[in-house]
């Protein structure tokens, strides 16, 4: 959905930003969402390079 595609672009910036943040360790079901999520051709197609 467009909220998932949301937060999922959200969370991946916030990782390119500030990857200093440990976000993953306070939010472990967030994390294994995201791992998922992220693992998609469709996004990982279209992931910034920089």
């Amino acid at each position: 959905t467009i909220g998932q595609i949301s937060v999922g672009c959200a969370i991946g910036w916030l990782d390119m930003r500030f990857n200093d943040l440990g976000w993953r360790d306070d939010c472990p079901a967030l994390a294994d969402w995201y791992a998922g999520f992220s693992a998609r051709p469709s996004m990982v197609a279209t992931e910034p390079k920089e």
